[in-house]
């Protein structure tokens, strides 16, 4: 059976959702394609408060 781990971030939400701010909008991409490389995968995004709560899993190994 597979195990995972789980991590869970917030971001402000002006980073994630607004997308006439193209330099937060890129932040934001650039932080995900690293999580990426490091075997993260991106499960569910949810609004919270002023923040995006952001879910991430991965295999552990």
């Amino acid at each position: 059976m597979d195990k995972w781990e789980y991590k869970v971030v917030d971001f402000e939400s002006p980073a994630i959702a607004k997308r006439d701010n193209s330099t937060s909008i890129e932040d934001c991409e650039n932080e995900l394609c690293i999580w990426g490389e490091q075997g993260w995968e991106l499960v569910s995004v949810i609004p919270h408060g002023t923040k995006t709560k952001v879910f991430l899993k991965r295999q552990k190994s």
